[in-house]
């Protein structure tokens, strides 16, 4: 409970200037609360320490990738060559890994910031569902897959205005920070189309029967297509589609459910207020039907849906803002839902929070750390 305290304390603080973005706390302009809230957020997941686990593999990279005047990307196979390129430029600057850690997170805040006021109603309420909704992984964990995201959502005004040579241009620049970004290319052909609404309740419907009845798709599929059998590399994907403990109910799959339900329920609404929430609809509907089809393969849910989360940020505050019927108690059931979520997961072991302006990091403290805790979770 205690890792989790941290998490909720930071969340407040956005709430409270959520409420002077509104114009609700005396002495503090519109203005000022919302730079106030993009500070915080910097100074909480920009200034941090050694959180969860994949510094460990990021700090000896940093140190491995030589400044730019000698740069040479042997011996980073592993990495694509956007990513050494850009972390090579920062390191010639005479950044440290902190440094770095900073300047990945500036620039994520700098593109969110105008992302959302693109796209939101509100400036800092998507930063409380940024905290919710995988945002805090994506900036503690995922340093490539962050970038390639990041891109993403820079090429989304390109998307909506069919302008395919900088969407693609942009896109490719993200494949070389993560490879994948390849998934983005063809969203330019999907994410703006209307699917009818039956369409859409049918997919809704099949996924969670082929969830509830757990119904392997993908073993199905390898154990039926002869040409896959014949891969290399179909040992490794029997592994990844064997194994699965069968589909239950869980917190998660009725969090995902209640969202679908309201934002299907909502999207006509929602697509007359502007029409680019056809493309964040679509967005989600994606993120559902590989979280719920694609189930047994674990490796994939944990990859593959990260990279639609965004859809999270910009639609729960457009229902917020949305008028409709039974719209209070839907706010009442989301306020309770972000509350529980950042308990609920920010309580676990690898996020122990530290912050490099009142804590003494230490990479091999927190290496033994980080081995107790994988060891324990094996």
């Amino acid at each position: 409970m205690a890792n989790s305290i941290p998490y909720l304390i930071f969340t407040a603080i956005i709430a409270v200037l959520y409420f002077g973005e509104l114009g609700r706390l005396k002495g503090v302009s519109k203005s000022v609360s919302i730079n106030l809230a993009y500070l915080v957020a910097l100074i909480f997941i920009g200034l941090r320490g050694h959180v969860m686990t994949d510094y460990v593999n990021y700090v000896p990279t940093f140190s491995r990738i030589p400044n730019i005047t000698s740069l040479s990307f042997k011996g980073f196979d592993a990495l694509e060559p956007g990513f050494v390129l850009y972390t090579s430029l920062i390191k010639s600057l005479g950044f440290n890994y902190f440094g770095w850690v900073f300047i990945n997170t500036l620039i994520d805040f700098v593109v969110l910031r105008w992302f959302f006021r693109r796209y939101s109603p509100s400036q800092v309420l998507p930063i409380i569902f940024f905290i919710t909704f995988s945002g805090l992984v994506i900036e503690f964990n995922l340093y490539r897959n962050s970038k390639a995201i990041i891109l993403f959502l820079l090429s989304f005004p390109y998307l909506i205005d069919r302008k395919i040579i900088p969407y693609i241009i942009i896109n490719l620049l993200a494949l070389t920070f993560h490879n994948s970004a390849v998934i983005f290319i063809p969203l330019y052909f999907i994410l703006n189309l209307r699917i009818p609404i039956w369409m859409v309740w049918t997919m809704v419907i099949s996924a969670n029967v082929i969830f509830l009845c757990n119904i392997k798709i993908i073993g199905d599929i390898i154990n039926n297509l002869t040409i896959i059998q014949q891969l290399d590399g179909y040992d490794k994907l029997m592994a990844y589609a064997g194994g699965v403990k069968p589909a239950s109910f869980s917190i998660g799959f009725f969090e995902r459910l209640f969202a679908i339900i309201v934002f299907t329920v909502l999207r006509g609404k929602l697509i007359e207020k502007h029409k680019y929430y056809c493309a964040f609809y679509n967005s989600y509907l994606i993120y559902y039907l590989v979280y719920t089809i694609f189930y047994e393969v674990p490796v994939f849910i944990n990859r593959f849906p990260v990279l639609f989360v965004y859809s999270y940020w910009i639609l729960y505050p457009a229902i917020i803002y949305l008028k409709y019927s039974f719209r209070r108690i839907i706010n009442m059931a989301v306020s309770l839902l972000v509350a529980l979520k950042i308990f609920a997961t920010c309580k676990q072991p690898d996020y122990a929070y530290e912050n490099i302006l009142w804590d003494d990091i230490s990479y091999s403290k927190s290496m033994i750390k980080t081995q107790r805790l994988l060891e324990n979770s094996n």
